[in-house]
């Protein structure tokens, strides 16, 4: 086993007992322990109701956190996806496993032993569904995984996940299946999902469940208004292009009526955020509120189909013999420290990440003191 990430990570799966460690007081070798390891690509913890946030965004996330060992300071080592995956699986920083660079991050050396490699070793089975994107297998995150299924269009960059459809519902159709499949092999089964990230695009459902004192005709009537002005050549209020920035952030602009110029007018639209960012405008309150409820909608979106995969796990009877871990890669902006996504820069709300750990046979607690993801 190389030196690099190896040990690191056979002892975090020695001290989850899912490498047969020897229980406490009982001679005989534990039974190995199955792993369900769900990332939660961009999600920040303080938007989840379990974590004080006042809308009702987690109901399934909530209790399973009230069952588990709930890591209320645990840190990301990178604000965005591809190192910060790569660290989780191999317990080591970004600069030690060498994939860093955005946008084309690189290949991890395929001498770094991974978690998945660990357990494949020791007989597990092992399977990977992610959303593609910067959660490819391709920089290395594939190490150790029998199977690890792409996705439309990851062959064609890395933003496969901006320009298609949502892919969790059928992502936990896939995980359920291959769960299906299972006997009495033990198994480690990594889920991604990227639905808490940009674009927020959650069902009409969950986004309907969030605008608070705005009915669904508000938004369409007033982009049609904004449309006809810039069709007419006329100048948009501050107010006007603040509402598209949102429209933005929902959609990319895919939902607009139609408009001359699309392409200028999201290039005036982008701008508008990068001016943001750097200080040139503000943002009201209602434009960064508007931008929160579509990021809790998403939350929504993506906790009831984790409920769905948690509900699988226990009708396939092997909820009480699985390790699951619940962890985001990172955080998301919206608009603390003048930023609205995440990547550039190390604030806590953009590095402090969800962790939740439940372990079959051990009661729930709170950890207060800091925790790292690579860990």
């Amino acid at each position: 086993m190389d030196a690099r990430g190896g040990l690191a990570a056979a002892t975090l799966a020695t001290g989850l007992g899912i490498l047969g460690a020897t229980a406490c007081g009982d001679a005989r070798p534990a039974e190995p322990r199955n792993v369900l390891l769900i990332v939660i690509d961009t999600l920040r913890p303080d938007r989840l109701s379990h974590r004080g946030h006042p809308a009702e965004t987690s109901p399934n996330l909530d209790a399973l956190a009230a069952e588990s060992w709930v890591f209320e300071d645990a840190q990301s080592p990178s604000p965005w996806t591809a190192p910060a995956l790569l660290s989780l699986m191999t317990s080591l920083y970004p600069e030690a496993h060498g994939v860093v660079d955005f946008p084309n991050p690189g290949r991890m050396p395929e001498d770094v032993t991974t978690l998945a490699e660990i357990l494949r070793a020791a007989g597990y089975r092992t399977a990977a569904f992610t959303e593609g994107g910067y959660a490819k297998g391709e920089f290395g995150l594939a190490q150790g995984f029998e199977e690890f299924p792409a996705n439309p269009g990851d062959d064609e960059g890395h933003g496969s996940n901006l320009l298609y459809p949502s892919r969790i519902a059928a992502n936990v159709d896939r995980a359920l299946a291959w769960l299906d499949e299972r006997d009495d092999e033990p198994f480690l089964l990594f889920f991604h999902t990227y639905e808490t990230h940009f674009p927020y695009r959650a069902p009409p459902e969950s986004l309907e469940r969030f605008r608070r004192g705005q009915g669904p005709e508000a938004e369409p009537a007033a982009l049609e208004a904004i449309a006809e002005r810039w069709n007419r050549r006329q100048p948009l209020s501050a107010e006007a292009w603040d509402r598209l920035l949102v429209h933005h952030l929902h959609c990319q602009l895919l939902e607009l009526p139609p408009v001359r110029e699309r392409a200028r007018l999201r290039d005036r639209v982008r701008k508008r955020l990068r001016d943001f960012e750097a200080g040139r405008v503000e943002l009201t309150d209602g434009t960064l509120e508007r931008i929160g409820t579509l990021y809790d909608a998403e939350i929504h979106f993506m906790d009831q189909q984790l409920g769905r995969l948690l509900a699988g796990l226990e009708s396939a009877g092997f909820a009480s013999d699985t390790v699951v871990v619940v962890v985001s890669d990172h955080g998301e902006g919206l608009g603390q420290h003048r930023r609205i996504q995440h990547g550039t820069n190390l604030h806590d709300e953009l590095t402090r990440a969800l962790l939740l750990l439940r372990i079959p046979g051990r009661p729930p607690r709170r950890v207060t003191p800091l925790a790292r993801t690579i860990d």
